[in-house]
């Protein structure tokens, strides 16, 4: 094998790190980071006209719809999935099993009670720390949007503790800051 002289590419991909992690990932992080040749891209969610064209791509002959999906079913997918690729791509997946005729907003709003799409939810969810996942889980009985006082209070923490355990969750795209201090969203809201 030749080395001298070579090129070599490495790509590598992961998810945030929370703060406060401290997993051999985020310990390497730093120094990969501080690597002249090194570039972190981060990826955003996709935003509507992504969605709109993977819906179009994916779902053409949808009835009565310009290009193949009609704007309401665009705007009802990026709405309900916060424009979360993997949560796109599963509900495509489930309105292609449908006719044409059945692709509309409220079958995507009924998508939600599919076991398929909880199932894609829950593999998600795995990737996320024990503790994200139970104030997850304690923040969907609050509702769509939660204030941090009322979910430390229904988990009996911290805030401070509750709040360790949510960056996980925003860095992961599941929830987001809501425009009043100490408020969230989920992102499929």
């Amino acid at each position: 094998a030749r080395a001298a002289g070579s090129a070599l590419l490495v790509v590598a991909t992961h998810r945030d790190v929370p703060r406060g992690d401290t997993s051999p990932l985020a310990a390497a992080l730093p120094a990969l980071h501080a690597e002249p040749a090194a570039l972190a891209l981060r990826l955003r969610p996709l935003g509507r006209d992504a969605v709109a064209q993977l819906l179009r791509t994916r779902l053409p002959g949808t009835a009565g719809a310009l290009h193949g999906v009609c704007e309401e079913v665009v705007d009802e997918v990026a709405r309900r999935t916060g424009g979360n690729p993997l949560f796109v791509r599963a509900v495509v997946a489930l309105l292609a099993q449908r006719p044409p005729a059945q692709r509309d907003a409220s079958t995507v709003a009924a998508l939600a009670a599919e076991p398929e799409l909880r199932d894609v939810v829950r593999a998600w969810a795995r990737g996320l720390p024990r503790t994200t996942r139970e104030v997850l889980s304690a923040a969907s009985v609050l509702g769509e949007d939660f204030e941090l006082p009322d979910l430390a209070a229904l988990r009996g923490q911290d805030p401070a503790d509750v709040l360790t355990a949510l960056e996980a969750a925003l860095a992961a795209g599941a929830v987001s800051a809501a425009a009043a201090p100490g408020g969230y969203r989920f992102a499929h809201a």
